[in-house]
């Protein structure tokens, strides 16, 4: 909140911002939502466009955070990001967040999302500071960026258990990483051309992936 001094405002402000990362996978339906709070009717995706014109700021971005989910035979959903400048203002900043340090756990052999929640601020000129989600009556100036994010959710289920077509289809859409298809899958996909989104499954290294993981699962 603050004093937004752009043409025809000249008012105080105050933009509150509710945005929702991914939450946990469940057992009776593939994966699950991000971007979109289920626990109240009143906070709904807001389009950026018009946080824009209703404040003194200006989004550089906003998307999915590819690899944030916890892995399972059901993913959680994806980490969201968003990043603004506050233009022709100064305000004072709060922030109320969770699992900053200790992401969201897995459930039923599932793994913990790999990303939690942040916020960063880079001043105009300056370097990036580290904020943290839990801070109150941080002054910030104008020109300055806040880039912040809500972390993935848990996984449902043994990894290895996902079938590789949905594992494939998630690196082909970019919510999952070639190299983390492999690490938290444990299957391989080849790239043939990545502009073009080109890939393939290796079937023989992916059994033989899988029937390791498994094997390791039960000495444990």
């Amino acid at each position: 909140g603050g004093f937004d001094s752009r043409p025809g405002h000249d008012r105080e402000f105050l933009m509150y911002e509710w945005s929702a990362g991914g939450y946990g996978a469940r057992p009776g339906k593939r994966d699950n939502h991000s971007a979109c709070s289920l626990l109240a009717s009143a906070t709904r995706n807001q389009p950026l466009e018009n946080m824009e014109r209703a404040y003194p700021v200006l989004f550089d971005g906003y998307g999915f955070m590819p690899d944030s989910a916890g892995p399972g035979r059901h993913r959680g959903g994806l980490g969201i990001y968003r990043s603004f400048l506050l233009t022709n203002a100064s305000g004072i900043l709060s922030s109320v967040g969770d699992r900053e340090l200790i992401p969201a756990w897995g459930y039923g052999g599932g793994r913990p999302a790999n990303i939690g929640d942040g916020l960063v601020c880079t001043p105009k000129g300056g370097s990036e500071e580290t904020i943290g989600v839990k801070r109150s009556g941080l002054q910030v100036e104008d020109g300055s960026r806040l880039r912040y994010w809500e972390g993935g959710g848990g996984g449902y289920g043994p990894p290895w258990e996902r079938p590789t077509q949905w594992v494939l289809e998630d690196v082909i859409n970019g919510y999952v990483s070639v190299e983390r298809a492999r690490e938290d899958y444990f299957v391989v996909i080849r790239v043939l051309d990545e502009d073009t989104l080109q890939f393939e499954l290796d079937e023989e290294k992916t059994t033989e992936l899988r029937e390791l993981a498994q094997e390791a699962s039960t000495t444990q």
